[in-house]
């Protein structure tokens, strides 16, 4: 969490990959270095990417349950990244 809430994790808002900073500080611990900053910022394009398919593949009525679980993953650590830093915004 409070990952998200530093200078980070603004930047990490701003530029579209919160989602993937918190995976990661979660699994690795932050704070992550340059090199996986960068790398973060590549997955973010590839799952948003990953996600306006399966969105289409939902639509279409060919998505896979997989598809759905990470979409529904995805969605859910994107909405506490949003709640995260709101809640931020709201204390200073």
């Amino acid at each position: 969490v409070s990952v998200l809430r530093s200078a980070m994790g603004r930047t990490a808002r701003s530029m579209g990959y919160q989602v993937e900073l918190l995976d990661i500080a979660r699994r690795w611990g932050p704070p992550p270095g340059r090199y996986q900053l960068d790398q973060l910022q590549a997955q973010s394009q590839d799952n948003r990417a990953k996600v306006r398919i399966i969105e289409g593949r939902i639509s279409r009525g060919v998505a896979t349950s997989d598809e759905v679980g990470w979409l529904g993953w995805y969605r859910a650590l994107s909405d506490e990244c949003d709640a995260i830093q709101q809640a931020e915004g709201q204390a200073a």
